[in-house]
């Protein structure tokens, strides 16, 4: 906010004028249940600043960084017995280990484009163990040897697949702490020549972690790209230097991670500013560009009107054993994503429109939206009209009507919320 127009900061306004601070920026930082616990202020020199998308995306990785120490700080360690410990570990490494996948499909026909490969453990008594039982308790030695052993199962599935007709790739994650291991590089080689798979079908996923010394993370990942196989940045980061890490290393991808999206309905505005600004980054840095979390059809939606051209969810696939791939895609095959001309739900009516402006000439009766308002919202008297004004050259009613397109999410999402549904 500029603090010469907010009204809240008159009171200081004399005091901010002598510090040369022009305007201010307030992130609340929120627990797991969504409670703010805290806000962070920052304050800017001039008028304006964090009113761009770009300062929106950084405030919302710092926002995202202080949560997570905040969940670390407030959340106690899950206790699990030594023996029990033990056993787990024992279990993974002795055959238990095994790679589910999940879907990453191509929204703008929906076929599919590659699978992410997920560690999950299978117990004897046939429970599937989610990572986040057993991750816990592994060291860094542990940790490498996991990558290492599911790293080899992929890609000896992916020869399977492609004995079976599948021609798909693959990513897996790579952990920052084993990236930084010297072994790295020729552990990858290693296994890309066992199972006869080109590098470039293989993406690895490399997410920054804080801890670590960022130019010694950047010389692992300079280190990879001799290799020929792709790599992706899991999550920007936090803050400028991700972004200039994006451009200055070899990265090939992007996702967009699922934390972006938690709040789309509760402030749909903002996720979607910041959505675009990454996908609109991408297409100018020619890096492909995945968004996770897409958990219903009508996110799916608004993430294609938005440019997205990969996607990654619930709505489109949940992780799945790696046997259950060809099924599941001879099943979906031929069935592509619909190529939609007009919106469908609230949601993707605002992320049509917020990627769009008014094109001189087009009547009212030609504009997709307005298909859309009469047949969805044929009630929504005020919608409709703001949607005619704008037609008829009022330059405010743009505005109005992305904001009244915002409500009606923010109102539907707040209903069934209550409904239970």
């Amino acid at each position: 906010m500029a603090l010469a127009r907010d009204a809240a900061h008159a009171p200081w306004r004399a005091a901010a004028a002598a510090l040369t601070l022009g305007s201010a920026l307030a992130v609340p930082i929120r627990d797991a249940m969504g409670q703010a616990v805290a806000v962070l202020l920052l304050y800017g020199v001039q008028a304006g600043q964090f009113e761009a998308a770009s300062m929106q995306l950084f405030a919302r990785h710092l926002r995202q960084h202080w949560e997570e120490i905040w969940l670390r700080c407030a959340s106690a360690a899950p206790v699990v017995a030594e023996e029990q410990a033990r056993e787990l570990r024992s279990l993974l490494f002795a055959g238990g280990l095994a790679m589910y996948v999940q879907p990453v499909v191509d929204l703008r026909d929906g076929t599919l484009a590659k699978v992410e490969a997920l560690a999950r453990m299978i117990h004897p008594d046939g429970r599937v163990i989610g990572p986040g039982a057993f991750l816990p308790l592994l060291g860094e030695a542990d940790l490498s040897l996991l990558f290492r052993t599911g790293l080899r199962l992929a890609l000896q599935q992916l020869a399977r697949w492609d004995a079976d007709g599948l021609h798909v790739d693959v990513a897996v994650n790579l952990p920052p702490r084993t990236m930084l291991d010297a072994q790295c590089p020729q552990w990858i080689v290693d296994a890309l020549r066992e199972h006869g798979i080109a590098p470039q079908r293989l993406t690895l996923e490399l997410l920054e972690h804080q801890s670590l010394d960022p130019a010694a993370q950047d010389a692992a990942v300079a280190r990879l790209a001799p290799l020929g196989v792709q790599l992706s940045m899991d999550d920007l980061g936090s803050g400028y230097s991700s972004l200039q890490r994006l451009t200055a290393l070899p990265f090939t991808s992007i996702k967009a991670d699922q934390g972006l999206l938690v709040r789309l309905r509760e402030q749909p505005l903002q996720t979607l500013s910041m959505l675009r600004t990454i996908i609109q980054m991408g297409a100018d840095l020619e890096r492909g560009v995945v968004v996770e979390g897409l958990e219903d059809d009508d996110m799916v939606e608004a993430a294609r009107w938005l440019g997205a051209p990969y996607g990654q969810g619930y709505a489109l696939a949940r992780p799945m054993p790696a046997d259950a791939l060809i099924p599941w895609w001879r099943e979906r095959r031929g069935r592509m994503l619909p190529t939609d001309t007009t919106p469908r739900s609230a949601l993707g009516a605002l992320a049509w429109k917020w990627t769009r402006r008014e094109v001189p000439g087009v009547a009212l009766a030609e504009c997709p939206l307005h298909d859309f308002l009469r047949q969805q919202l044929p009630h929504d008297a005020a919608l409709q009209q703001c949607h005619a004004r704008l037609h008829a050259g009022d330059a405010d009613a743009r505005r109005e009507l992305i904001e009244r397109l915002a409500t009606r999410v923010q109102t539907a999402a707040a209903e069934q919320a209550v409904s239970g549904g």
